[in-house]
């Protein structure tokens, strides 16, 4: 017996609902943030990411699923959204046209880690990416549009995390100062730190083990290190996230390298240990390494599997409707045919509509509607065609009309139609 492969889930009827519910958040949220839709390949060539997210990451060094073509070229299904909304936006000469990109997206993503919680080998990701101006406005822009869609969809106990990163002027400096820092505690840094303070040594304050936590406690601050450039773009940053709470983290430098400035997560308590929904920030440089030009850009990503744990057991998921509108029971096959052709009719009104699929007893086809969670069946036999007068009955309250096609559609179904 075939089974789905490890750190993948199947998306059933019942819950794929509650994904179609969260969607329409992002489509909304993106409409009132004027941010406009993107679609990129599920897979790029490996440079994409290994330029981008950079070589000496977990995510490049561990995490991606990588394959050689036939034509023995090296391509990698997408571990983030980043890099391709960029590649895309290089690709279709998108500065030509547009002074500032505005753009969101949805979709799969892979990494080859461990499954845990919330964060599967395939999971999914809502992303915000802001190209074409080094304003802080478009940093708190980004910050806002993702609390605004976290508090519409009723998530409470919330953290935003912000802070600094620095730039290309002043973070040697700060590098130095870690060098210098962890060089005599090498011994007592865990196996993979070791690795890090040769090859990637910000990554380390990023590290989890107990024993570097203890150690970093005294590390150099970034935020100590930062030229005056960034220094006024973090201050007019939290200027105008002034509204909302926020903390700063010293320690928050996310998981890849293309990050300048501002970098951002916003999590939740009710996630236990891998508790970040979402995070993001500025990347002034990365747009650079892809076609020379300086183009500078500020975005996000929040996960949807953790979103819906995060949600599980709120009201959020609780007032999700049955899509189906009307069953119709018709009491023998010569009535298949009118039964059809009020079907149609109903539909056509865009409302959903389904009927028996054999001609069984009445109390059976009720039976079935109920489990369809129908609002309404309509009952079909020889009175009715003759009248045009249909039997109906609210399932709900059990309730039953004697009405024509258009008194019910106008007087009963809901106000609200398929759009």
């Amino acid at each position: 017996m075939y089974q789905k492969v490890r750190g993948t889930q199947d998306i059933l009827p019942g819950e794929s609902e509650k994904w179609q519910k969260i969607e329409d958040e992002i489509k909304k949220i993106c409409r009132l943030y004027n941010l406009n839709e993107i679609r990129t390949p599920v897979i790029e060539h490996t440079e994409v990411f290994i330029r981008s997210i950079g070589e000496e990451t977990d995510i490049v060094s561990k995490e991606m699923y990588s394959l050689t073509t036939k034509g023995e070229k090296n391509i990698t299904l997408r571990p983030e959204g980043t890099a391709g909304a960029v590649r895309c936006y290089v690709e279709n000469n998108v500065y030509k046209t547009e002074n500032m990109s505005r753009w969101y997206y949805t979709g799969p993503m892979f990494r080859a880690e461990r499954p845990q919680k919330g964060r599967q080998r395939q999971f999914h990701q809502f992303g915000i990416e802001l190209i074409g101006s080094d304003s802080p406005l478009c940093d708190a822009e980004v910050i806002l549009a993702n609390i605004d869609f976290f508090n519409n969809l009723g998530l409470k106990n919330l953290t935003l995390k912000i802070n600094s990163v620095g730039c290309e002027i002043c973070r040697p400096e700060y590098l130095k100062a870690l060098k210098d820092y962890f060089s005599d505690k090498l011994d007592n840094l865990c196996e993979q730190c070791k690795i890090r303070y040769q090859k990637n040594i910000l990554r380390i304050l990023d590290c989890k083990a107990e024993t570097c936590q203890t150690i970093l406690n005294s590390a150099p601050s970034l935020n100590e290190h930062l030229c005056g450039e960034c220094n006024k773009h973090f201050d007019k940053v939290k200027l105008y996230l002034s509204s909302k709470d926020f903390v700063i983290d010293k320690r928050l430098v996310r998981g890849l390298d293309y990050y300048t400035k501002t970098a951002f997560e916003i999590t939740s308590s009710s996630l236990g240990s891998q508790d970040a929904l979402a995070g993001g920030g500025r990347y002034d440089n990365l747009i650079k390494d892809f076609c020379g030009k300086k183009i500078p850009a500020v975005g996000s990503a929040a996960g949807i599997e953790r979103l819906i744990i995060a949600l599980s057991g709120s009201e959020f998921f609780s007032n999700i409707n049955s899509n189906l509108d009307v069953f119709i029971a018709y009491f023998s096959e010569e009535f298949i045919g009118d039964a059809l052709k009020t079907q149609e009719l109903i539909r056509r009104k865009n409302y959903s509509c389904v009927l028996s699929d054999k001609a069984k007893k009445i109390g059976a086809q009720l039976k079935d509607a109920d489990k369809l969670k129908a609002k309404f069946v309509m009952i079909i036999g020889e009175d009715e065609i003759k009248s045009k007068i249909f039997t109906i009955k609210e399932l709900k309250t059990g309730q039953q009309y004697k009405l024509s096609i258009d008194d019910f559609v106008k007087n009963l179904l809901p106000v609200e139609k398929i759009k």
